[in-house]
């Protein structure tokens, strides 16, 4: 499979493609008609050095997916025969061409203009149908692809079956997807996706297993992961981290040649990454590549036998202690016990080679670990409070030093200068709220039914009422309302004067 780089019309992008090496660029026609008055002096084969594959597009992408019509039928139907005047001239320039498919002049217009050429690719797209796409394999030597499905139906089975048994030259046209160039056994891909980090502000890197992007929410996190593969392959981290758009294109077509090497299973193209010299200047050629070691571990039976068993150990950064206890068992017996407890050391893997900061750490060592270390610990509340402190201090230098970029700057409002002010504020009420800690404790007395029928606990005579005095007043029937004295008087009058009156009577 071949990929045709995009942007070939604009020279920047153009001498850009040819001096990375790239001798397989696509060309588009209304893309030259809008930047160059005189087309018929332009010379193809002057313009691009010999040995470059040219891939002519007739660019009617951009008429065909216009919100309006930007042409009439008429300026259409000239600008084709301009189109094909040019195909005649630059015909030995080129290794293929595209056809004139403007939509908007009709399928019937667009099959009345093909003509018999070894170089011509006929165009199919979604609103064609299946059985125009089966008409276009059987009939025609090249057709380009706008889509690898038509609807929910995936067109991979049917258009491989074109290729293997009709022999004919399928090029995906606009294809961004590695996915979709590695399933289809394709002649040729026309992408401008290499274009990506100039148009959405991303970052696009070969990882060894994939073509990675980062997001423009992301990039921070791309341009440092990868600094050191940067520096190996000969380009310059420090362009890179300021979003030079020229720096960071090297690294999309870099990164491209190596997906489609990878696609095209060929191992002497894929970029071998010296493990112990970070500061090459260029990448070695050839020897398989880190997206081949996999392979190499298959192929020789590495990667399917049993694991050796051997002795394990902690973690880098994790230390194993052991402490001993006593506890009681469901026996009621006591029993001693071992625990495990995690510590943490400052021991790692990392490593100078690997370092995002190889290139600027005064200790660099090449193949030696780590010489940074930092042994305090957070176990006692010391401890946690001078990394508050050390912490704090830092983010006050931080904010300090990037209001003095502000006004270097000219004075204008930093947005992430006020982040890291209100981050600050953040921490300092941290730190205040950590100082203010004291002690407290709190005490709950639960007591069964059982402990309450035998009486009141230490804790509940202390803090509260006896519970087993609570608890009988609780049992006990409410008290009628007691009266007052002179009532209790009176009703012991009324019986003293009634029995006199009765002895009198007697």
């Amino acid at each position: 499979m071949e990929m045709y780089y995009g942007g070939g019309e604009i020279k920047a992008f153009g001498d850009l493609l040819e001096s990375m090496g790239v001798d397989t660029i696509a060309v588009s026609y209304m893309g030259l008609r809008r930047r160059i008055k005189h087309l018929d002096k332009i010379d193809l084969a002057e313009r691009f050095g010999d040995g470059t594959k040219l891939l002519l597009d007739s660019g009617c992408h951009s008429i065909n997916n216009a919100p309006d019509k930007q042409h009439s039928n008429e300026e259409l139907k000239e600008i084709a025969d301009e189109y094909y005047r040019f195909v005649e001239r630059n015909i030995g320039a080129v290794e293929a061409y595209t056809e004139f498919d403007a939509l908007q002049l009709g399928a019937q217009w667009i099959d009345d203009m093909r003509f018999d050429s070894n170089k011509m690719i006929v165009v199919w797209h979604e609103d064609d149908g299946l059985d125009a796409l089966t008409e276009l394999t059987d009939g025609c030597k090249r057709v380009g692809i706008t889509g690898t499905s038509l609807g929910d139906r995936d067109l991979t089975p049917k258009l491989k079956t074109a290729v293997e048994e009709q022999a004919t030259k399928l090029y995906g046209l606009g294809m961004t997807k590695p996915e979709q160039m590695a399933d289809i056994p394709w002649a040729g891909v026309t992408s401008t996706s290499w274009l990506s980090p100039v148009k959405f502000r991303d970052v696009i890197v070969w990882t060894g297993r994939e073509l990675k992007r980062y997001p423009k929410k992301n990039r921070e996190t791309g341009k440092r992961r990868h600094r050191t593969l940067f520096r190996q392959i000969g380009l310059d981290p420090e362009l890179i981290e300021t979003d030079d758009g020229n720096e960071l294109l090297k690294l999309s077509i870099w990164s491209w040649r190596q997906q489609v090497a990878h696609i095209n299973g060929d191992s002497e193209n894929l970029v071998t990454i010296p493990e112990n010299d970070p500061d090459s200047e260029n990448a070695e050629e050839g020897g398989g590549g880190v997206a081949n070691y996999a392979r190499s571990m298959q192929s020789a039976g590495l990667g399917f036998n049993a694991p050796t068993a051997r002795s394990k150990s902690p973690i880098p950064g994790m230390d194993i202690v052991e402490k001993q206890e006593t506890v009681r068992g469901s026996d009621g017996e006591k029993h001693d016990r071992t625990l495990k407890i995690i510590k943490s050391n400052s021991s790692s893997l990392l490593q100078c080679t690997g370092c995002f900061l190889a290139g600027k750490c005064p200790k660099f060592d090449p193949g030696s670990e780590c010489a940074w270390e930092i042994p305090a610990e957070a176990d006692t509340p010391e401890g946690r409070r001078s990394q508050m402190q050390y912490v704090r201090n830092q983010q006050f230098r931080r904010m300090a030093f990037g209001l003095v970029a502000e006004q270097v700057e000219g004075g204008y409002p930093d947005a992430n200068i006020s982040r890291e002010i209100m981050l600050y504020q953040k921490l300092l009420k941290a730190e205040h709220d950590m100082e203010q800690e004291g002690f407290s404790l709190t005490i709950k007395a639960n007591q069964s039914t059982a402990s309450t029928q035998a009486g009141a606990g230490v804790l509940s005579r202390l803090f509260g009422k006896d519970p087993l005095e609570q608890q009988q007043r609780a049992e006990l029937p409410p008290a009628p309302p007691q009266k007052s004295v002179n009532e209790q008087l009176g009703i012991v009058d009324a019986e003293v004067v009634e029995e006199v009156r009765n002895d009198d009577a007697a």
